[in-house]
């Protein structure tokens, strides 16, 4: 019988050979468990399962090319999900995408394929929903045709003759002081996402990257005595693992110190013992690994980048409309509204990059947004030095 392998996230696993994809190439089942006898438990419930066909499993299956594009299509994706290269979410997602945007090819067959066929498509795409929607779907589906080509399925992948529209990525959205106080208080009265709240406090009025705030220490990262947050850690991503804390920034100047107001160190006091206290009320036993972050979530564990971002942004949908918020701004809009508000108030440019952790003073200026009724207030300062 197959044995169980360890993997670098402490997951047992095994692969077991099912039968041929839909390439004709060799395809195996991962069976994982939490612990040696979990997994060994798993793989002997699949063989039985297998065994007395319980389970679709079969060597032979029909041509691809005889497959219709959207069909053909799925099958490639659900592959991918059991080789564990995307999960079910992002199969959703791209599913959802190419049978809203690619119907016209529901029933066309593999070998029917063409050129001219992803030209007229793309063509009415753009027109109807933007370039940045062409882009999306070359991206999903180039990987299925590059499989197809690879395999001799189709001639070559139609894909490679089509120049795609160039996409300029936009600006994060400005964040002045009247958004920023209808924001606070919105956020204070939605429970549920109280440590959305606390990032973008941290971000606007320290420069913090998100990735940076959520990994912010609350014994080690704030110097109390000496009114200092020290920017030492962030939060990363690693394949096969998930979320976690790393000591590896982004740049040089990543790794730094920014003063604190004494508002902000009691708010920042405040929030940390109401956060201790529902645990301890609601008997939750904090992540010991990360039990010190100064944000978590409700369940006493790291709050993760993506999570974040999610929420953030069903937050901005939920009220974007009822009080003209700008549905681009993002966490990033508050790095930026530091850098400004640093500008306002006198602090140089050559220090407020160092607050940031930028490498130029280019990056720090252009961080900072122009504010024409400040602009005004300054020039209004100006004396001639003639008398007319």
């Amino acid at each position: 019988m197959v044995k169980p392998h360890i993997r670098k996230d402490g997951r047992w696993y095994a692969s077991i050979y099912i039968g041929k994809d839909i390439f004709n190439k060799k395809s195996y089942k991962y069976i994982y468990g939490k612990s040696y006898d979990d997994c060994e438990k798993n793989i002997i419930d699949f063989l039985y399962k297998k065994e007395n066909n319980l389970i679709n499993l079969t060597d032979e299956k029909e041509d691809i090319k005889e497959k219709c594009f959207i069909e053909a299509f799925e099958d490639f994706i659900e592959e991918k999900v059991n080789n564990k290269k995307i999960n079910i979410r992002t199969k959703e997602d791209y599913l959802g995408c190419v049978n809203k945007n690619l119907s016209s090819l529901k029933n066309i067959k593999i070998k029917d394929l063409n050129l001219e066929m992803f030209k007229i498509l793309f063509d009415k795409i753009k027109n109807n929903d933007g370039d940045k929607l062409v882009n999306r779907i070359y991206k999903i589906i180039k990987p299925f045709l590059t499989k197809l080509s690879k395999t001799k399925k189709i001639e070559y992948n139609f894909l490679d003759e089509i120049i795609l529209p160039k996409v300029t990525n936009k600006k994060h959205a400005k964040c002045d002081d009247k958004t920023l106080e209808i924001l606070i208080d919105l956020l204070k009265k939605e429970p549920k996402r109280q440590y959305l709240y606390n990032i973008i406090l941290i971000e606007a009025f320290c420069g913090t990257r998100i990735s940076e705030t959520l990994a912010i220490d609350y014994t080690k990262s704030i110097d109390f005595d000496k009114k200092i947050l020290k920017i030492f850690q962030q939060q990363v991503k690693i394949k096969g693992q998930g979320y976690t804390i790393e000591k590896n920034l982004k740049t040089d100047k990543g790794k730094r110190y920014i003063p604190l107001l004494d508002i902000f160190i009691n708010e920042i006091k405040s929030l940390y013992a109401k956060q201790e206290m529902y645990f301890k009320l609601n008997n939750i036993v904090k992540n010991p690994k990360y039990s010190t972050l100064l944000i978590l979530n409700d369940k006493g564990d790291m709050v993760k980048e993506n999570t974040a971002h999610r929420h953030w942004k069903e937050f901005i949908n939920k009220y974007k409309d009822i009080y003209n918020i700008n549905e681009d701004i993002t966490f990033h809009s508050f790095r930026r509204y530091f850098a400004t508000w640093l500008m306002k108030n006198g602090i140089p440019d050559n220090v407020a990059k160092d607050f940031l952790g930028h490498t130029n003073i280019e990056m720090t200026q252009y961080y900072q947004d122009s504010d024409f009724e400040y602009n005004v207030e300054q020039f209004n300062k100006i004396k001639p030095n003639i008398s007319i």
